[in-house]
């Protein structure tokens, strides 16, 4: 799966992105709302090792996508999918991207880009995501890509030893205008 936008390049993630996965992936404030947090270089390598050979389409596995800046030629963010272990043509997708390209349109391109491709060469029906409830930047994300709020999960996610509520936002492709 890779998708070329204006200044990006979607593509599965390579043991050549490790550093620059690994800088960005090893900030707090970045990982704030996620689970991983690569430790160290060794971590994001393995990580991206696990990642060799997967293509989009297992059900229940995520399959993680480089975004790479063209102008700049380096991995800034990554984007994960995942079909629902009950039904492929439900996919759930989340992304990360390096502080120095937040507020810039990056992950919101590339966002667009991936789920057009889930919608109209994959078959898919469903788009999903779970966000905590603290991270604004991203609800305002969805919420301008036209995701609805369908509803509020109580501590339903355990991050670095706390349990989070996350909004449930989803999409269809009836719905999708991009």
């Amino acid at each position: 799966m890779i998708h070329t936008t204006p200044r990006l390049r979607i593509r599965p993630l390579s043991i050549g992105d490790a550093a620059d996965f690994f800088a960005y992936r090893s900030d707090p404030e970045v990982t704030k709302f996620q689970s991983y947090h690569s430790s160290t270089l060794e971590d994001a390598q393995l990580l991206i090792r696990s990642m060799e050979g997967r293509a989009f389409g297992k059900k229940g596995e995520w399959l993680q996508l480089a975004i790479l800046h063209l102008a700049d030629k380096k991995v800034v963010g990554d984007l994960g999918i995942k079909p629902e272990g009950y039904d492929e043509r439900v996919v759930e997708v989340g992304v990360t991207l390096s502080k120095a390209y937040q507020g810039q349109g990056i992950a919101k391109e590339a966002m667009g880009a991936v789920i057009q491709s889930l919608f109209q060469q994959h078959g898919v029906h469903r788009v999903l995501c779970y966000i905590d409830v603290e991270n604004a930047p991203s609800v305002a994300m969805f919420e301008s890509m036209g995701f609805r709020r369908e509803g509020l999960t109580i501590q339903s996610f355990c991050n670095k030893g706390v349990w989070r509520d996350e909004y449930l936002y989803a999409v269809l492709s009836s719905e999708w205008k991009q």
